[in-house]
Formats: C-alpha cells, structure tokens, sequence
C-alpha cells in the first residue's frame, strides 16, 4: 500500500479512538497499531529501522483545549514519551 495520510487526518482518528474510549469504558486494555513504511526502503537490505517503538503514555483527551495541543504541550509530552 503506498498512500499518504495527513498529519490532521491522523491526528483526528487517533483523537476519535481517545473520545470513544472515555465514552464507553471496558475491562480491557484497548491498543492500536499503526504500520508506517519508509520510502525507497528494502528492509531486506538495510536493517536500521527494524523494530518496534513503544510510547508509554498516550496524549490526553483534553476537552479544554478543544483541538490541536500547542508546542509547548506536545514538548512536554514528548520528553516523557521515549525511555
């Protein structure tokens, strides 16, 4: 598949599965997995980019901000995100 997905069309599906998940609460641990692929990438002759990154936390659904988080709120998000 090689589509291109905007950054607000994203943004707005991860911000719709967040909304729904506060909605309708379930005894599970929900998760989403998202598959990006590189350009001009043969992953059977360069290794760099195998392997799978993990975020430990998730931005929150913030109904206050009523849209995207400014810089200075994705920052501060970002700097706890990668361990």
């Amino acid at each position: 598949m090689s589509s291109k997905v905007s950054h607000d069309t994203l943004y707005e599906a991860v911000q719709e599965v967040l909304h729904g998940n506060q909605r309708k609460r379930r005894k599970f641990l929900e998760t989403v997995e998202l598959q990006i692929s590189l350009k001009n990438y043969d992953p059977q002759k360069d290794k760099r980019f195998l392997g799978t990154v993990r975020l430990n936390q998730t931005a929150p659904l913030d109904s206050s901000s009523q849209g995207r988080p400014s810089l200075k709120e994705r920052q501060q998000h970002q700097s706890g995100a990668y361990r």
